[in-house]
């Protein structure tokens, strides 16, 4: 059962949390701006995903990883409490918002004075996997020919839609006629096994972790398609490994 939901919902009004998106301590001087993709993936890199495990933005950058098979490290980070946030996770990310994914030159490597690239934000680490890790195993979480339907998956039908009236259907403990019309639509527009066709990518990696949330909350067996990709992808190592007994929602 979600965490928020042991609290009560009543208590999830008077808690002021910030998206959940966002380290370890890196030089002021190293940072670089996220859209320099200057540092790629190779040998002499390391990457870090410094998160909350129980976060859902997180989650989705977690799985894109996993989906893209890039060896990284995770450290996980306290968000609240006596032990939260540490001086050196507001020097590297100000906002205070976890994922932050970090790719750095590997330590003994003298040779290289390249400087880490630092994405803090799920969406960005989404958007840049590619980019950063071009030719790993050959997977494409933007794969050519289908970027645009990628991406109305990810910024309409899941960050417009369904993030706002899947919360208010969830405060008002009900399916609401809102959230139906919502899930009726991701249901009718799946291709199958996965939201584009055969093929994992970033579509899929950004709308789990909240469908995955919804499911646990509702019934969706009146969203046959919906349903079956939520199992499907529960299944698959990138996706299972993800999945929490205990979670936040994503307010």
């Amino acid at each position: 059962m979600c965490f928020f939901k042991l609290l009560g919902l009543a208590a999830l009004f008077s808690l002021s949390l910030p998206h959940c998106r966002a380290l370890v301590p890196i030089p002021q001087s190293y940072k670089r701006n996220s859209r320099d993709m200057s540092l790629q993936a190779s040998t002499k890199t390391t990457t870090r995903l410094v998160t909350n495990t129980m976060c859902p933005f997180a989650q989705k950058a977690w799985i894109g990883l996993g989906v893209k098979h890039v060896p990284f490290s995770l450290q996980e980070i306290s968000l609240y409490g006596a032990g939260g946030k540490p001086d050196w996770f507001w020097e590297l990310n100000p906002q205070g918002t976890v994922p932050v994914l970090v790719v750095e030159p590997k330590a003994n490597d003298r040779n290289n004075p390249t400087e880490p690239v630092v994405l803090p934000d799920s969406d960005e680490i989404l958007d840049d996997l590619d980019r950063l890790f071009p030719g790993q195993d050959d997977v494409m979480l933007y794969p050519p020919g289908l970027e645009s339907e990628v991406d109305t998956w990810r910024r309409k039908r899941i960050n417009q839609q369904l993030l706002p009236i899947g919360k208010q259907a969830v405060f008002s403990s009900k399916l609401t006629s809102q959230l139906d019309a919502v899930l009726r639509e991701c249901n009718d527009a799946i291709v199958g096994p996965y939201l584009t066709g055969e093929q994992l990518n970033a579509a899929d990696c950004h709308a789990f972790p909240f469908v995955w949330r919804l499911s646990k909350e509702f019934d969706l067996s009146n969203y046959p398609s919906l349903s079956q990709w939520v199992q499907t992808c529960s299944q698959h190592q990138a996706f299972a490994k993800t999945i929490r007994s205990s979670w936040w929602w994503w307010w």
